[in-house]
């Protein structure tokens, strides 16, 4: 094996004999990189012969170390994240009948006071609608599915693009009833107010049949 000299503090050279084993010596003794020291130049300097498996050791070890490092850093990269703080809830609003404003519609006798969300705007709304005795709305069309539920009184419900009269149903309160969107439908208001509950999916609006426009 050819000779190298070698200077190394003697600090590094405790570190890295301590708790390796001797590949190259007895059984018990502690691994050395240099074979034999060769001339001690002061207490810490030391010219020594390079030892060729204490250094392949050393080289597995610290490839091992290296390899446990990268995958300790590769679990704290995609570790959850702490979940954020959960944002107040909103307060429960309550709508007394006297706060209610109340707005024209197309139909005479119609009126109608939004109670939570935008006719104009996006999702959900619901709306209260109050029918003066012998308010009769002509056959209109809706964009959205509205469901709607009989408060008070007696609604007469009728579908289609013609008022017939005679095709009206009494629906009573309590009971609900499903309007497709774009399906043509008309009211009548026949036995006195009538009060109903109205919810659909915004953007909504009311579009009066062509024919029952022009009469």
């Amino acid at each position: 094996m050819s000779a190298m000299v070698l200077r190394v503090d003697f600090f590094l050279n405790d570190f890295l004999q301590g708790g390796l084993k001797n590949p190259a010596g007895a059984a018990g003794t502690r691994a050395t990189p240099w074979k034999t020291p060769l001339r001690a130049k002061s207490p810490h300097v030391y010219h020594l012969m390079y030892n060729k498996d204490f250094w392949e050791e050393i080289m597995v070890r610290l490839t091992t170390l290296a390899a446990a490092s990268i995958a300790c850093a590769c679990l704290i990269s995609v570790a959850p994240a702490a979940p954020a703080a959960a944002e107040e809830p909103a307060a429960t609003a309550i709508v007394s009948p006297e706060k209610l404003k109340w707005n024209p519609t197309p139909f005479p006798g119609v009126t109608v006071a939004v109670i939570a969300g935008n006719l104009t705007g996006s999702g959900m709304y619901a709306m209260m609608a109050k029918y003066a005795a012998g308010a009769k709305p002509v056959p209109h069309t809706h964009p959205d599915q509205r469901v709607v539920t009989v408060i008070s009184g007696t609604y007469y419900s009728g579908s289609g693009t013609e008022f017939d009269e005679s095709k009206l149903k009494p629906i009573t309160a309590g009971t609900t009833i499903v309007i497709p969107a774009n399906a043509p439908h008309y009211a009548l208001a026949k036995d006195g107010e009538t009060v109903l509950l109205e919810v659909g999916t915004a953007p909504s609006g009311t579009n009066i049949w062509p024919k029952a426009a022009a009469k």
